[in-house]
């Protein structure tokens, strides 16, 4: 399930080639939902509605979720990677402030999993992530990505979404920036954040490119406009305003365009690190 999204432009159906066996993902809303057939509608409505357990327990209203489901029963045996890999695919491409729950299972004459849901904060911010063909376009590929691979756990990919969810924007990119730091040093000694992150964009993001390309350019000019807008002068500058709590006297003075910048920022790296984690993965497959 997913919660906290603008908008779902329409339904959204993706194919995936799995073990031998055809496994179509459906993305849609309540309304529809229920109508797809009557295990979706006892299950939703019964299981997840009617109870009203998720009124007690502050979880979000059913009514106002998106379901990814598969709408066919899937004959393979190995659910557990497939259904691990379609939720990972989603917290990666659907980052916080959407939440995305636990899956959840309907197996006949067998106990039924509902989906729980991480930690939501009483107030978060009002998500503008629009789901549409774009967005489906790169939690398909994490899916396909994922799939191929042969772990099912990603101890580093996780580390990242637990940094999603802190609920600070600038502990959020103060912790994004000291991972890239270190996960992407190659230097014996002292680290350097301005090369561990040229080494993220060239070594994983884009492997075997150089510095000088036009695509590594582009994802360091964005970075470096934020923190034109933000006054920083480097990397390590930003990171220091933030690591010495300086940011917090600085804050009452910052525009609404420096603002929007930090979160920008968050959002920019949390794309950047996903992708270079899954693209590492492949390369030390």
């Amino acid at each position: 399930m997913i919660f906290n999204f603008e908008s779902l432009k329409s339904e959204i159906t993706i194919d995936i080639d799995f073990e031998g066996e055809k496994v179509s993902l459906l993305i849609t809303d309540y309304e529809r939902a229920i109508k797809i057939n009557e295990v979706y509608a006892d299950w939703i409505e019964h299981k997840l509605v009617k109870p009203g357990g998720w009124i007690g327990a502050r979880q979000p209203n059913p009514f106002d979720c998106l379901y990814v489901v598969t709408p066919n029963p899937c004959a393979t045996h190995n659910t557990q990677k497939l259904f691990s890999a379609i939720h990972l695919a989603l917290r990666m491409s659907l980052p916080t402030p959407t939440y995305i729950s636990g899956v959840g299972e309907y197996t006949e004459k067998a106990a039924i999993i509902l989906p729980n849901w991480p930690n939501i904060p009483e107030s978060f911010l009002a998500s503008k992530v629009v789901i549409d063909s774009e967005s489906s376009d790169i939690f398909e590929k994490y899916i396909l990505s994922l799939l191929s691979l042969e772990k099912r756990y990603f101890p580093s990919i996780e580390q990242i979404y637990k940094i999603s969810l802190i609920n600070d924007v600038f502990l959020e990119v103060l912790s994004l920036w000291a991972f890239i730091e270190g996960f992407w040093n190659t230097r014996d000694g002292e680290s350097d954040l301005s090369e561990s992150f040229l080494n993220m964009i060239t070594k994983s993001l884009y492997p075997g490119s150089k510095k000088k390309d036009l695509k590594v350019q582009l994802a360091v000019r964005k970075i470096d406009s934020q923190n034109d807008v933000l006054g920083a002068k480097t990397y390590s500058h930003l990171r220091n305003l933030i690591a010495h709590g300086a940011y917090l006297e600085l804050l009452d003075n910052w525009s609404t365009k420096q603002i929007e910048a930090i979160y920008e920022q968050r959002e920019h790296l949390l794309k950047l690190v996903y992708q270079s984690l899954v693209n590492y993965e492949f390369g030390h497959a």
